[in-house]
């Protein structure tokens, strides 16, 4: 049969149904022949009641999408007439929990009515955020996999029916009807979506296009049910993060971090992944878009040849459509990379960064700078290890710049030059020069503990 395909990823098979002719592709944990007996049939008329928790498939939302279409002139060539509906169903299990959401198109008592005259395209899509305008961009916001359609796909006498399968990289599909160039009346009309779990919460639309770029003609907005809220104590939570925190990029370069979402408690629900606060010209992408805590997902911001200079603060969030978690990632678009900015601070020894550090470091690191703190002695004061070293190593919760370290460091009339920018953000400096070096040769006291250090010239 012309237009069947009989694979669509691992999870998913083809069936032709010899009673009724109607292509079917089934997945391996949904039941879709019941599915589609009560779609096509509208067995079932009332929205789901969360409370009754009976499971299995219901109708959740109908909507009458009826429209009639013509184009410009006193005696049009091109008309589409659509009778039907589309429907929101919903399947839960036991606790509740809705395991399932499928979109249909189609009417009653079994179907949808289309009739064309000369040769239109009508598409059939499931959009979120918003439907599209523009035909080429018809999988940019596409989501939900044909589970179920009718009529086949093939090449009738007036009419031409395709199943457009993997639109985009989230496994998309589309439905089509094309005239053929004479009146035709296509009857028993209807495609339902397999829609992702992460939509849970959110409003999609259903989109029927006539094309291309003939009309939108029918954008239905429906609110996909959320998840019913857990009992206190077992309620999914999540937290987020990002690997880096910062980034940079030249205008037209991409840069990319790893996004995690931790379970911190309840059942984990899947969340997608979102980006907001991006300069002019600039993208963000996931890979996956969507997953179920614990779990990662790559980010890559990309930006045009156009995009401004600036640091930007990108909000990057996850939700399950009621829990919503975000963090901060720093992106900074430059001509050249940014040079690293140093706050170096110098003392007599560990005593005096105890006593007289003011809180100027504190405001150096979180504004980003690089610190460097140099401790010239060990405050010795003509005394064995035992009195200096325990302090010393208290200091050492901060990360030691040891001397084999040092090179590429100087010192030129008694200012200390770092010469290269990837040492860490908070290092120190333990120059254990002996006390009597620093002091005129009168006062000097003792001469020990001297430990010279290389790269310093």
């Amino acid at each position: 049969m012309p237009g069947f395909r009989s694979e669509k990823q691992d999870e998913k098979r083809l069936t032709k149904s010899a009673a009724t002719g109607t292509n079917t592709r089934v997945a391996a944990h949904v039941s879709v022949c019941l599915a589609f007996v009560i779609v096509m049939s509208a067995l079932v008329l009332r929205p789901a009641s969360a409370a009754s928790c009976t499971p299995g498939w219901e109708v959740d939302t109908e909507v009458d999408n009826s429209f009639t279409w013509k184009d410009s002139g006193l005696l049009p060539a091109h008309t589409v007439t659509w009778t039907g509906i589309v429907q929101l169903i919903v399947d839960r299990d036991g606790d509740c929990t809705i395991v399932g959401v499928e979109l249909a198109y189609t009417g009653t008592p079994v179907g949808g009515a289309l009739a064309l005259t000369g040769s239109p395209l009508v598409s059939f899509t499931v959009q979120y955020p918003s439907s599209f305008t523009s035909y080429a961009d018809k999988g940019l916001n596409a989501y939900g996999s044909l589970v179920s359609w009718n009529p086949p796909a093939g090449d009738y006498a007036t009419y031409i029916v395709t199943t457009n399968f993997g639109i985009n990289s989230r496994g998309a599909d589309e439905y089509a009807i094309k005239g053929k160039g004479v009146a035709a009346t296509v009857t028993n009309v209807g495609a339902t979506f397999d829609l992702p779990r992460y939509l849970l919460g959110q409003t999609i639309q259903a989109q029927i296009h006539v094309g291309p770029n003939k009309c939108e003609c029918k954008v239905t907005a429906l609110d996909v049910p959320a998840q019913p809220t857990p009992p206190p104590g077992n309620q999914f939570d999540f937290t987020v993060s990002v690997d880096p925190t910062s980034g940079y990029v030249q205008p037209g370069g991409s840069v990319g971090a790893t996004v995690t979402a931790t379970l911190t408690s309840g059942t984990a629900n899947s969340v997608t992944f979102a980006a907001s606060g991006l300069p002019t010209g600039a993208s963000a992408t996931f890979d996956p878009t969507a997953c179920q805590p614990t779990c990662s997902s790559a980010l890559t911001i990309s930006t045009a040849q156009t995009t401004p200079d600036g640091t930007y603060p990108v909000s990057v969030s996850a939700s399950d459509g009621t829990t919503t978690h975000s963090t901060t990632y720093l992106l900074t678009v430059g001509s050249s990379p940014p040079s690293a900015t140093w706050s170096v601070y110098v003392h007599g020894h560990e005593d005096d960064w105890q006593l007289f550090e003011s809180p100027n470091s504190v405001a150096d690191y979180n504004a980003g700078h690089k610190l460097l703190f140099i401790l010239l002695t060990a405050g010795d004061a003509g005394r064995p290890p035992s009195y200096w070293q325990a302090r010393e190593e208290a200091e050492g919760e901060r990360q030691v710049l040891r001397r084999d370290r040092l090179r590429g460091l100087f010192v030129r009339r008694g200012v200390l030059h770092p010469a290269r920018d990837d040492l860490p953000q908070r290092s120190r400096v333990d120059l254990r020069v002996d006390d009597d070096a620093l002091l005129p040769a009168p006062r000097r006291e003792h001469g020990r503990e001297r430990i010279p250090v290389d790269g310093l010239r």
